[in-house]
């Protein structure tokens, strides 16, 4: 058996006799479901597409070979809708419920077709020979929820919001992460967990790392309440490393322990990596002056401030730290194919020799620095601190959520000391952390005012699909 979700609003059975002929109830509740599952691991997509859920028809059709039956049954019922944009090796379809389903509330419905119940088990947990450490915290069946408060919690933050909303999509966008928080509120409570590494940035995916942040507040551990351990400023503080010779090194003999990359290798070797460049001088330990400076602000937790500084300079505009935050990262992550803007150009003023560096990385696939940053990081996280831990306190619940290590109230000054040295060894930074203590009260201090849009540089799995 397998519990999927779908708008309570939607007779499932009766849909699916309409047909003719019939269409069969698991796959009708399987492909519904996937409107809200596929966002729920990457919610920016439907802001990027319209409320749309884009979803890949050939790996849909591996897994219900006439799909097409029932997307076009769907549509003609009035279920839901598609943005009819189709862009070969690009873009797939989009569907979206249509309105009356869009804004009501899930309901679970229990599927039992044994090849689809067995094929999404599978889908579910690929990480547990990998880091049985961290695995067998969440075998226990120990982790608890708050699921009554978690759901009261989430029906007054959209109650705050809705009233603000004005235009049917800010609608649509209150109600989709309010069903997308609902869906991961109610898997933690049934304690369905997932637990899988990607392939792509190697990032473990679990139950605590899709769920929306305030609701990590309802949970604990044997009655235990928990404590994660950020590194401030992560992403900043991660790319460093990308500006160390040993970065670019094969060798096993990382004299700064720096894990290896091959996959960078590769890249800067064959592609991009030209005589006297930035990167080149990088791989060969030349360090330019401007990189140094980068180097030096995030070592004193002041890069977002200097550059904040510099956009008042050059562009005579004062922007909020959070803003300046928002936009460092965009210069980052962003294509630098596309045309450029004049936040960016600061960027480049700045740190030049940085942003020369990150561009070649990037090359003709500007996620490549993000996928780069998220593989050090999962090294760093996964396979030195967490191990470290596990083998040091083996009695201690420990769990992750990408750049932070969870573990219960007591035990913090602890797991700060090994990532602070760990992180040093590595990166000859001493990293700045924070304590985020998981409490009630933390999550409803929050209703006052919307979270902020923030950029993202996730990429999504989905192990429903």
């Amino acid at each position: 058996m397998k519990t999927l979700y779908i708008p309570s609003t939607i007779n499932i059975k009766e849909l699916a006799l309409k047909h003719n002929p019939p269409l069969n109830h698991d796959y009708s509740v399987y492909i519904l479901s996937l409107i809200n599952s596929i966002p729920e691991w990457n919610e920016q997509m439907l802001r990027r597409n319209n409320g749309y859920t884009i979803i890949n028809s050939t790996i849909l059709q591996s897994w219900v070979h006439d799909y097409r039956n029932y997307l076009k049954h769907f549509i003609s019922e009035g279920i839901i809708e598609t943005d009819h944009t189709y862009i070969v090796e690009e873009k797939s379809f989009g569907y979206r419920f249509t309105r009356e389903h869009a804004i009501s509330d899930l309901v679970p419905v229990e599927i039992s077709k044994y090849t689809l119940c067995k094929r999404l088990h599978q889908r579910a947990s690929t990480g547990d020979f990998k880091y049985p450490y961290l695995k067998k915290w969440f075998d226990t069946g120990s982790l608890e929820f708050d699921y009554t408060s978690a759901i009261e919690f989430l029906s007054m933050y959209r109650d705050v919001n809705l009233p603000k909303a004005k235009t049917e999509a800010e609608i649509r966008n209150i109600m989709n992460g309010y069903n997308l928080n609902v869906i991961a509120s109610m898997r933690l409570n049934q304690r369905e967990y997932w637990f899988r590494v990607d392939s792509t940035g190697r990032r473990l995916h679990t139950n605590l790392t899709n769920i929306k942040s305030e609701l990590r507040n309802f949970i604990t551990y044997q009655g235990q309440e928990l404590v994660s351990i950020d590194i401030k400023n992560s992403q900043p503080y991660l790319s460093t490393g990308i500006l160390k010779e040993n970065y670019y090194s094969n060798t096993t003999n990382n004299t700064m322990q720096i894990p290896t990359n091959t996959t960078i290798n590769s890249t800067v070797d064959n592609n991009i990596m030209l005589e006297e460049s930035e990167l080149s001088q990088c791989s060969r330990g030349i360090q330019p002056l401007d990189v140094a400076n980068y180097i030096q602000q995030v070592k004193e937790g002041t890069l977002y401030e200097y550059y904040l500084d510099g956009l008042f300079l050059l562009l005579g505009k004062q922007y909020t730290r959070s803003r300046a935050k928002e936009l460092f990262l965009t210069c980052l992550y962003s294509d630098d194919h596309l045309a450029s803007f004049k936040e960016k150009d600061v960027f480049m003023l700045l740190f030049p020799s940085v942003y020369k560096v990150f561009k070649a990385i990037k090359g003709d696939d500007y996620s490549q620095l993000a996928i780069q940053l998220q593989r050090l990081e999962s090294s760093l996280i996964l396979d030195v601190i967490a191990k470290r831990i596990s083998r040091e306190k083996r009695s201690m619940p420990l769990f992750t959520i990408h750049d932070s290590i969870v573990c219960p109230i007591g035990k913090e000054e602890y797991v700060k000391a090994v990532m602070t040295e760990e992180l040093h060894k590595a990166l000859k930074i001493e990293p700045r952390v924070a304590f985020n203590y998981w409490r009630p009260e933390e999550a409803y201090e929050t209703l006052s005012t919307p979270l902020p849009e923030t950029i993202t540089t996730t990429l999504s799995y989905n192990p429903y699909l």
